[in-house]
């Protein structure tokens, strides 16, 4: 993900940086849709943790982050 994921990374807390790594963990290995639910549990926040990180980076909710996540990683795939 290149420049982009550690400029992302690095306005975040530490859990944050543990949800956006494993949400790129689960792209990595070439997972079509990973659920907040999912993510949370995996990371032992709430979905409200990730929700409020979400809107905090300027994103609507999780989808739209998910989508902005998954672009950033097939654009560094082709590359």
């Amino acid at each position: 993900m290149g420049d982009n994921y550690f400029l992302l990374t690095n306005l975040l807390s530490e859990d944050e940086q543990k949800i956006i790594t494993s949400i790129a963990a689960h792209l990595e290995r070439g997972e079509k849709r990973v659920g907040i639910q999912q993510v949370a549990t995996e990371n032992f926040v709430s979905t409200a943790t990730i929700v409020k990180m979400c809107k905090r980076l300027g994103f609507d909710g999780y989808s739209e982050l998910y989508y902005y996540l998954c672009l950033l990683y097939t654009s560094d795939a082709a590359d």
